[in-house]
């Protein structure tokens, strides 16, 4: 994996505040995450904000069936030469505002893993949309800001406790891992 730094800079660009930006840097953080996942080649996966592709390459060392959604246009070219540079040209990326993706229509008959290092601007946006297309949705593995995810797994009746919260729970089992 490029460092996202360089990436950056190599292509004239920036995190964008406006879209909550951030990048994994730590290879070995990447592998630990998509490890946990548990994901495996019969795995249909879809990433959300696969950015400069940090978590993309380990996953799609993993599985042959990986789709990816990423809303900034700027950094498809950029991820596309990086899977093309490691020969994996199976992940198809689709450049669009995951909030407006049919999820349906990419998992098709096959349940989906769900992965994404989610902005903090949208998190609670794209969980309410999972949960609408939570039949198509095997597992999600997402990273929130430390904040939203003590509200997701508070407890009924606590001072966290919120409408997220009471939604997410009714609808899938929450950890942290």
């Amino acid at each position: 994996m490029t460092h996202p730094g360089q990436l950056l800079k190599e292509n004239g660009l920036y995190a964008g505040k406006e879209l909550g930006q951030n990048f994994l840097s730590n290879p070995a953080t990447a592998e630990m995450i998509v490890e946990k996942t548990g994901i495996d080649e019969t795995s249909h996966v879809l990433e959300i904000g696969p950015g400069l592709g940090a978590l993309t390459v380990h996953i799609a060392r993993r599985t042959r069936n990986l789709t990816v959604v990423e809303k900034d246009r700027r950094l498809v070219p950029v991820l596309e030469k990086e899977l093309a540079g490691r020969d994996m040209t199976h992940v198809q990326i689709i450049n669009q505002d995951v909030l407006r993706q049919d999820i349906p229509a990419i998992a098709g008959d096959h349940p989906l893993v769900v992965i994404g290092n989610l902005p903090y601007n949208i998190s609670s946006q794209i969980l309410f949309k999972l949960v609408k297309d939570r039949r198509q949705v095997k597992r999600a593995f997402l990273m929130f800001q430390k904040e939203l995810a003590e509200r997701i797994s508070a407890s009924p009746g606590g001072k966290s406790w919120s409408r997220l919260a009471a939604v997410v729970q009714y609808a899938a089992k929450v950890s942290t891992v």
